[in-house]
């Protein structure tokens, strides 16, 4: 009982620290820690089901959906394209010292927009903050749209006469953001996993055909990818396989 007050505390935080978070670091943080105690109380329920059922009032607190703040990444989004867009900008803005070496800085400068720089780099974000909004398969339309644009200016940078060096910098400068989208699903596919877990538990499903079927009926569809969630009756596991980052997304049953 003192452990599922602890558990239940530390996803309380973790909640309101991604729901109060302003930079995106502070926001991986804590979907980290919470993909961690999810995992946790995964495990919980396969190797110790007699008590969790016990406790079955409690452990459904713990499962609770997040709220709506504490999964968009709309705001931590914006946060970090105007830190990009402010250094962006601070690049036009140095001095030259023709005594110090940067003569070729001074050469460069005319195939340097920043603002157009900062407007590609908006164009791109716009997207995915758009698709922060979307759920389903218009969500994953968006996504898709975003990798298209991100992979269209990588084949126009060496061809790019206007702006050149805004190009590069781009390429070299900005981080993926879509990967971190990823992070965010994969938090919300696990916690989904493990209340469905804890729904077979509470049913008393444990035979593989049962299992099967809860699966199918549940219709478990990991948001990033649209991918099924697949049982694995041998080693009496749950999840999502081949995610974009190259990893798995699984949750063990137990014994049966």
């Amino acid at each position: 009982d003192e452990a599922l007050a602890d558990l239940g505390r530390e996803i309380a935080f973790h909640t309101r620290q991604i729901q109060g978070a302003h930079t995106l670091i502070e926001t991986l943080v804590a979907q980290n820690n919470l993909l961690t105690r999810y995992q946790l109380l995964s495990q919980y329920l396969a190797h110790h089901p007699q008590p969790a059922r016990a406790r079955a009032e409690k452990i459904a607190m713990l499962l609770a959906p997040f709220p709506a703040d504490a999964t968009s990444l709309k705001p931590v989004m914006r946060s970090e394209v105007r830190v990009i867009s402010r250094s962006l900008l601070h690049l036009n803005a140095v001095p030259i010292d023709f005594y110090s070496g940067q003569f070729p800085e001074l050469l460069l400068r005319p195939f340097y927009l920043p603002k157009a720089t900062i407007n590609q780099i908006y164009q791109w974000q716009k997207v995915l903050m758009d698709a922060d909004d979307k759920s389903g398969d218009e969500y994953r339309r968006q996504l898709a749209e975003y990798r298209k644009l991100l992979g269209d200016n990588n084949e126009q940078i060496p061809f790019a006469v206007r702006n050149p060096v805004g190009h590069i910098l781009n390429r070299i400068a900005m981080p993926d953001f879509g990967r971190y989208f990823l992070r965010r699903d994969n938090l919300l596919a696990m916690r989904v996993l493990v209340a469905f877990q804890f729904d077979l538990l509470k049913s008393g499903a444990s035979r593989p055909e049962a299992i099967a079927k809860a699966i199918e009926n549940a219709k478990l569809i990991h948001p990033h990818t649209g991918d099924k969630a697949k049982w694995d009756a041998e080693k009496r596991t749950i999840g999502y396989h081949d995610l974009p980052d190259g990893k798995e997304l699984v949750i063990h049953l137990g014994k049966p």
